[in-house]
């Protein structure tokens, strides 16, 4: 049996035995090889392999303030982009564009849009192997794979919404688990908390639409205003878990959609100046 066969026919199990909770997993190939120990995962599908470790890790390592960059156009009005380098950063998706033009080295690069890693797979390579760790959720590493990439020094998590080999209504206690949301955003500033930081300044958190503050050859797609309801709910999730934590979420995007009742806002040239 080919191996295109056998995936139709364990996709044709999925939709038909599993039903919803598991249809997600048609993502993970049915011959990808998963061997997990204390120290992370090693992923491997036909020859191709990918090793990380756990996100698990990270937790609690770090402290104070760190920046988050996102794709938001109100990045452009960031006056001296250069001083986001003066904390921690963080960047998702298509982002780090604007660290490397500035010599920034991400302290940390969230690729979770199985979209963009299938469209850009060379921006992507550029971004995680100049940062000092990748976050990877299972998906993601599930794509690299099928599309033969890898990734520089990589941590996983499994996504709540796609749980790797789990039905989504599976209960989760796991360290290496990430509620993930209805956006990127909502991935990097979970980890800037279970991190250990304490003063989150998010840069870029429109919510406005496709537009992005990088050039693209085209316009990755867009869920956000659908979507725009279910963000607000992660981000008062995360307003809470902030203040469990003694911790300061600052949405730093002058032209936010988001709230200010949900999360305090500023100007982004204030924020970096404080």
């Amino acid at each position: 049996m080919t191996r295109s066969l056998k995936t139709t026919v364990a996709n044709l199990a999925l939709r038909f035995v599993g039903g919803r909770p598991y249809w997600h997993n048609r993502l993970f190939p049915h011959d990808l090889h998963a061997v997990f120990d204390h120290r992370g995962a090693h992923l491997r599908w036909g020859d191709r392999e990918l090793r990380g470790g756990w996100y698990s890790s990270l937790r609690d390592t770090r402290g104070g303030a760190c920046h988050i960059v996102l794709s938001g156009p109100s990045v452009q009005t960031i006056e001296q982009p250069a001083r986001l380098r003066l904390r921690p950063n963080i960047w998702a998706n298509g982002s780090p564009a604007l660290a490397l033009e500035h010599g920034i080295r991400p302290d940390l690069y969230v690729a979770c849009d199985t979209g963009f890693l299938e469209r850009r797979l060379e921006d992507f390579r550029r971004y995680s192997e100049g940062s000092a760790a990748t976050l990877l959720s299972f998906t993601a590493a599930a794509t690299l794979l099928r599309f033969g990439r890898t990734a520089g020094a990589c941590h996983f998590y499994d996504d709540t919404r796609k749980p790797f080999r789990l039905p989504v209504d599976h209960p989760r206690s796991d360290a290496n688990a990430i509620v993930s949301g209805h956006t990127v955003a909502v991935i990097c500033v979970t980890a800037a908390l279970d991190l250990g930081f304490r003063d989150v300044r998010v840069f870029g958190l429109d919510l406005g639409g496709a537009r992005r503050f990088y050039a693209e050859a085209s316009a990755e797609p867009s869920r956000l205003e659908q979507n725009f309801e279910n963000i607000c709910a992660d981000f008062r999730r995360l307003r809470r878990l902030a203040d469990e934590k003694g911790a300061r979420i600052l949405n730093c995007s002058p032209a936010s959609r988001l709230p200010e009742t949900i999360l305090e806002r500023d100007c982004p040239n204030r924020a970096l100046d404080a």
